[in-house]
């Protein structure tokens, strides 16, 4: 959560809507580690700790750790690093060595985010930074490039599904014989259409065999929410005003709070 919490974090730098300093009085900075400014969309949306005179935010946003179908020795390779030695004419390979694990291309993680009483506009905030966060993981400069495809949304009473289950269930479904493909590819989850797949029946026999009230929405309606999302974030203008509207309704929310 936290690296789709810093892509939404530096638009609202972007604009103006936090501070960038510590000198920074109105607005005010804000940090994940250093200091939460209990203010802004991202502190009232994704939660706080306790801060000096802000109290604290519990997270509207829940999920957790996601989980690859495969297992570990089927993604993985071992490579090896020959470190160049820049000052040598011609670029001559130096005497260093290294051996690291690296993950193949077409790693699978399916994960569930399960939003609490949200707004129509903290919706989109929130399907914006999946849409735009890339890299993930201690090593994201060099690797762990993902590309986020949201293929289903739900509105309900209780949560239904955890990353855990979802990705038993599609394990079950791909592998009926105990033993999963060593490769997997998109078109294994979901058609190009994105109207049937193996993680749409899953989708749908949880939402039907789980209590408590769920209304899926159609193919239709999450291209076009996903549409509006996109032209939001594909102009600057749209863009800034939408994030305008999101910082003011936070801070009303954040002042009625206090």
């Amino acid at each position: 959560m936290a690296p789709e919490r810093r892509t939404g974090k530096a638009l609202l730098r972007q604009f103006g809507l936090v501070g960038d300093s510590e000198e920074s009085k109105q607005p005010k900075p804000c940090y994940l580690m250093e200091g939460m400014c209990g203010e802004c969309p991202d502190c009232v949306l994704y939660g706080f700790a306790a801060v000096q005179g802000e109290g604290s935010q519990k997270s509207r946003l829940l999920t957790d750790s996601a989980f690859t179908l495969r297992g570990y020795p089927q993604l993985q390779k071992q490579i090896k690093l020959n470190a160049i030695q820049d000052k040598t004419q011609g670029g001559v390979a130096g005497s260093a060595f290294a051996e690291q694990d690296t993950l193949i291309p077409q790693v699978f993680l399916p994960c569930v985010e399960t939003l609490v009483d949200v707004t129509t506009d903290e919706l989109v905030y929130v399907l914006g930074n999946i849409l735009q966060t890339t890299r993930y993981g201690a090593q994201a400069n060099r690797e762990g490039y993902i590309r986020n495809h949201i293929l289903g949304i739900s509105f309900g009473n209780v949560e239904k599904l955890s990353n855990l289950d979802l990705t038993q269930r599609l394990y079950d479904k791909l592998a009926p014989q105990g033993q999963i493909a060593d490769s997997l590819n998109l078109s294994d989850f979901i058609n190009s259409q994105g109207t049937e797949g193996a993680i749409l029946d899953v989708f749908a026999k949880v939402l039907a065999e789980i209590p408590g009230h769920s209304v899926a929405m159609s193919r239709a309606e999450l291209e076009g929410l996903l549409n509006q999302v996109y032209s939001i974030y594909n102009q600057l203008d749209s863009c800034q005003d939408f994030f305008t509207r999101l910082d003011a309704a936070a801070r009303t929310y954040s002042g009625g709070r206090s």
